[in-house]
């Protein structure tokens, strides 16, 4: 009875949290089968159709996803060598019980959810205890029903480690704001480094906490920040390349220093007026720039919480002088930087561009940056009753346009289709709606 009694209090004392996080372990149900956005934006011929137990329906790339898998399972060396995405082994490294004991495509949706779920819980507990109740609870529900766990989460590939590890960086990020221990700084920049293993969040996360650190003035601790915060992705890389002879330069770790050369052309050209015009010309004419940095702004992000975010900070720096922190400020320039280096490059020539609004999905994890600045506006500021109500119409609306995306497969309606192809635009035309038609609206565990 006395069991019962605390689990009964624990859940009455935490049921908004259990509520949100019910929603969010809903819209991901209602996002896998034959419902994952990454696999129903695609055109038809692109799909893969995998009978586990039912005929559910993937991305293109499934089999490329599932190279880690077998190659942890002690598959045949020629059904995983030729892969590039090995060394993102932590996530398949934590889902591999699941996957074993109820298959790849289902152990992996159970153990992203699950991966989800307890990342979700940690932040808003994190939040809480560093702000307040409020705070916790606009992140709570800006992130229960945020789309970008619904478009990846469907499906069993390492992509649905980026929310939660991004959530899991930002609280490290706080730890080595905060600490003036060497020793546990030392431990933050390893766990981040082991964080950078299931996705490369260190683009975003290694700029971000030297800037941090160059704050505080801790300029001695930057050689240790970068050689533990880059460890743990070399141990990967070596014990790929050593013991399973996995060669370390690919199609897809060969993007960034191909953009490096094409600045390097710089030097060459810096008696060549001409080249220079031709670079402004090509970066600021040709492809756009300007208009690229607003597309991206706002669909890396589904659109409306970066909305929500530029009115929020509007109205708080012009009203209240509210400024960002230190951490938000970090992950917006970090983002901001890696988005003028994709696209103020030169020229390049190299299969997949990395510049453009074809792909806002590479800035995903600047959300965090956006949830962190709305909940402590909420929290900090002591709004009239008319802005507070103001902003609560504003924040509902928000997020009943988010359950509309993440809806928009089931209900099979246009906005859901239009935000999720601006997210990452891999198919030429609207795709979801025909191919929800055609194979039916079935989540996993449903087959007719």
């Amino acid at each position: 009875m006395k069991t019962l009694r605390k689990v009964y209090c624990f859940l009455y004392k935490n049921k908004q949290l259990i509520t949100a996080a019910f929603v969010m372990l809903l819209g991901i149900w209602l996002s896998s089968g034959t419902l994952a956005p990454f696999a129903i934006t695609l055109e038809d011929k692109m799909m893969i159709k995998v009978d586990a137990p039912c005929t559910y329906l993937y991305n293109y790339d499934h089999a490329l996803n599932s190279t880690t898998f077998k190659m942890l399972d002690g598959a045949p060396r020629a059904q995983w060598d030729y892969s590039f995405v090995l060394r993102r082994i932590l996530f398949p490294l934590i889902a591999y019980p699941f996957m074993k004991l109820f298959s790849y495509e289902i152990g992996g949706v159970i153990a992203g959810a699950l991966l989800n779920i307890l990342a979700f819980f940690i932040f808003i507990n994190f939040v809480k205890k560093k702000y307040s109740i409020v705070a916790a609870n606009i992140s709570m529900w800006l992130l229960a029903l945020y789309p970008g766990i619904m478009y990846w989460a469907g499906l069993p590939y390492m992509y649905t480690c980026i929310v939660p590890f991004t959530l899991l960086a930002t609280i490290l990020l706080f730890k080595i704001n905060e600490s003036d221990d060497l020793k546990k700084n030392l431990l933050y920049f390893l766990l981040l480094g082991v964080l950078f293993t299931g996705y490369d969040l260190i683009v975003f996360f290694l700029p971000a906490t030297i800037f941090i650190l160059f704050k505080r003035r801790k300029f001695k601790e930057v050689p240790l920040a970068l050689f533990f915060l880059t460890l743990p992705s070399i141990i990967i890389i070596f014990i790929l390349y050593y013991f399973y002879q996995v060669e370390i330069i690919n199609d897809n770790t060969n993007a960034y220093p191909i953009i490096i050369n094409s600045y390097l052309a710089i030097f060459k050209n810096l008696t060549n007026p001409g080249w220079f015009y031709d670079w402004f010309k090509y970066v600021f004419f040709e492809k756009r720039f300007f208009s690229i940095f607003v597309h991206v702004f706002f669909k890396s992000n589904f659109y409306i919480l970066p909305l929500l975010f530029i009115i929020t900070y509007g109205f708080a720096r012009f009203k209240y002088s509210f400024k960002l922190n230190t951490i938000e400020t970090s992950i917006l320039l970090a983002t901001l930087l890696l988005f003028l280096f994709n696209n103020l490059a030169p020229k390049y020539i190299y299969f997949f561009q990395m510049r453009g609004d074809k792909i806002p999905r590479f800035y995903q994890p600047v959300f965090v940056a956006y949830v962190l600045y709305i909940a402590r506006f909420f929290h900090t500021v002591n709004m009239s009753s008319l802005i507070r109500k103001s902003f609560i119409c504003l924040f509902v609306f928000a997020l009943t346009f988010n359950a509309v995306i993440i809806l928009g497969p089931i209900t099979k309606n246009r906005i859901g289709e239009k935000v999720y192809l601006d997210f990452y635009k891999h198919a030429d035309n609207k795709e979801m709606i025909k191919n929800l038609n055609k194979y039916g609206r079935r989540p996993l565990g449903i087959c007719n």
